[in-house]
């Protein structure tokens, strides 16, 4: 529907209209005069719109009985006003309606203008023109809209000549007015709601552009950016053509079109310098698509919806190529990324299969130390008692030779009854030693603890611990200080709350306290709804910078015969991997020791 409106009137009403013309002065408006057939013959919408309107203006064709069987066909741009009278449109339909019913003949000044030519037309003599007028019309009533100055004296000269009473009607022009800007306000409002309409659609489209947009602005793989530029084209300008070129080192390596069709390289290959260029049609563009000097990508939008604003969809286009040429430049950086990533990925794995390799040559290398330190443990303390169970057997086999010639004494039987005795301690005492060196290497192995997790009370198996092992320090003065509230409960496991404690202890005594005939041990515990926190401090003799870091490994001992260098490596194990801690130590020489062990309610330590 054009904005310019142009109103079909019978030319009976050509004064009228010109006169609503000039005081509507609209310059969107415009008038025609049809030929006042009167319902003789048909109106020929063809010839009329073909040879007086322009075919793109809104038509409004007014009319009565002039206008039946009038066919529209393919004008969208016509509307047909018919009337079941036509001086409804100089008139309210109740008077026409009532003075019709009164048997009275309206006439209007376009018509009474020419009503000899009329009377000819019917081939009307006066006598014919009296009879026909007499036997239905009772008053010629003239609907006088003020437009001629002679209606008057020619609607007396026409009652005359057909012998009937007349009377006249001063209606004004206010009603015909009233009806024609109608008529135009309808045409107005229906473009001003179209254009509305179009304003939401086009808002509503940019919003769906934005929302793309944002899209594009997240996805990182090409295609899929493509695809949403060629949907954002497609969706703002409705081209009948609209095409995408992927474009590497200047070459066109792929063409992709939202129809599907099979398009070829050579008709989107163009050369500009700038970012656009017309197309051949002047009714769309090519625009480029690049980030810098680096030309990305073509898009061709060949006969768009509007071509007539083709020029001022160019900024717009101009604005979403350049985001689609940040998105297109992103999603290949993000490749590149991506094959570098995966490059490296492959590099790692094969850098943890190397170091898994390595870390199990580690361990196949420590198990080696383990079995050695096994081995030369055991072997010492299993060669005295062989040795021992040998001696014994020897005696045994003596003092059975004796007991057989009747030759054994009193001091026979006392001697081997003491070499017995002194040759069972030793080999008991080794045994010992031996079932201790086991259940150490035991102990190495966090899995060899099954107990359950329980609720226990810190204070109470503190002092538990200190007691059994006060056997241990009887020959040296050492004190316990235990900082630890009695109602401090954890829920933990116990043994190896215990075992930890003990192998600290222990570790005192034999190391810390080596030399000294008194010394101190603190223990302070503190615990709130996500730690627990327990210190262990003595002030032995501390430990050396060079080895502290060492002192968890296994087997790390300074002297050997001070023990086998696994009891800090257990205390370590059981609270990485049972507790599910952290230990650290700090110690300086002469210093003392203090050993921090943390564990999380967070990482379900306790």
């Amino acid at each position: 529907m054009g904005d310019t409106l142009t109103i079909c009137f019978c030319e009976h009403f050509k004064k009228e209209a010109e006169q609503w013309s000039r005081l509507e002065d609209s310059k969107n408006s415009s008038l025609f005069f049809f030929p006042a057939e009167c319902a003789r013959k048909p109106i020929n919408l063809t010839a009329l719109l073909n040879e007086t309107l322009h075919k793109n203006a809104s038509i409004d064709i007014v009319g009565c009985n002039c206008l039946n069987h009038m066919d529209t066909g393919h004008y969208s741009n016509v509307r047909i006003h018919q009337l079941a009278q036509c001086f409804y449109c100089v008139a309210p339909s109740e008077m026409v309606d009532h003075n019709m019913r009164e048997g009275n003949y309206l006439l209007t000044p376009g018509w009474l203008v020419h009503w000899q030519h009329h009377i000819k037309t019917w081939q009307f003599d006066q006598k014919q023109a009296q009879s026909f007028f007499g036997e239905s019309i009772k008053t010629l009533t003239l609907l006088d809209t003020g437009v001629e100055k002679q209606s008057h004296e020619q609607i007396k000269a026409f009652a005359e000549f057909v012998d009937r009473p007349f009377q006249i009607i001063p209606i004004g022009n206010d009603f015909f007015q009233l009806f024609a800007s109608q008529i135009a306000l309808k045409h107005h409002l229906k473009i001003e709601c179209l254009k509305k309409n179009q304003a939401h659609k086009q808002s509503a489209n940019h919003a769906m552009a934005m929302d793309l947009l944002s899209k594009i602005a997240h996805t990182l793989d090409e295609e899929a950016v493509i695809n949403y530029i060629l949907e954002i084209f497609f969706m703002l300008f409705a081209p009948e053509e609209c095409v995408y070129a992927s474009m590497k080192d200047n070459k066109i390596v792929s063409v992709t079109s939202p129809f599907g069709e099979e398009i070829q390289k050579e008709s989107i290959q163009v050369d500009f310098s700038g970012k656009y260029t017309w197309t051949a049609s002047q009714k769309g563009f090519f625009l480029r698509v690049s980030t810098q000097d680096d030309t990305l990508g073509i898009i061709k939008l060949d006969k768009i919806a509007f071509p007539e604003y083709v020029k001022k969809y160019l900024p717009l286009a101009l604005n979403i190529s350049e985001m689609c040429g940040m998105a297109i430049h992103n999603a290949r950086a993000y490749q590149l990324i991506s094959l570098q990533n995966h490059r490296l990925e492959k590099t790692l794995i094969t850098l943890k299969d190397t170091q898994n390799k390595l870390v199990e040559s580690e361990k196949m290398a420590a198990l080696g130390d383990l079995v050695t330190g096994v081995a030369h443990e055991i072997n010492t303390p299993a060669g005295v008692a062989i040795t021992a169970v040998t001696s014994i057997h020897e005696k045994t086999l003596q003092l059975a030779d004796i007991y057989k010639t009747k030759q054994m004494t009193r001091g026979n039987m006392e001697n081997y009854l003491q070499h017995a005795y002194d040759t069972s301690t030793l080999i008991l005492s080794n045994l010992n030693r031996i079932a201790d060196l086991i259940q150490s290497f035991k102990r190495v192995s966090v899995d060899q603890l099954s107990e359950e997790k329980l609720a226990f009370y810190v204070k109470s198996t503190l002092d538990d611990i200190i007691v059994m092992l006060k056997p241990r320090w009887e020959t040296k003065s050492i004190h316990f200080f235990v900082d630890c509230p009695e109602t401090l409960m954890i829920n933990s496991y116990s043994g190896a709350f215990s075992q930890i404690l003990s192998h600290l202890i222990s570790n005192s005594i034999i190391h810390g306290f080596k030399d000294q005939e008194k010394g101190q041990v603190s223990i302070i515990c503190e615990k709130n709804e996500r730690d627990f926190i327990l210190k262990y401090h003595d002030n032995g003799k501390g430990i050396d910078a060079s080895i502290l870091p060492k002192i968890f490994d296994p087997f790390f001992c300074v002297n050997k015969q001070d023990g086998v260098g696994l009891g800090l490596h257990i205390v370590y194990n059981l609270v990485h991997q049972k507790l599910k801690g952290s230990i650290s130590c700090e110690s300086k020489k002469s210093s003392g020791t203090l050993f921090t062990i943390f564990l999380s309610h967070n990482q379900g330590c306790f």
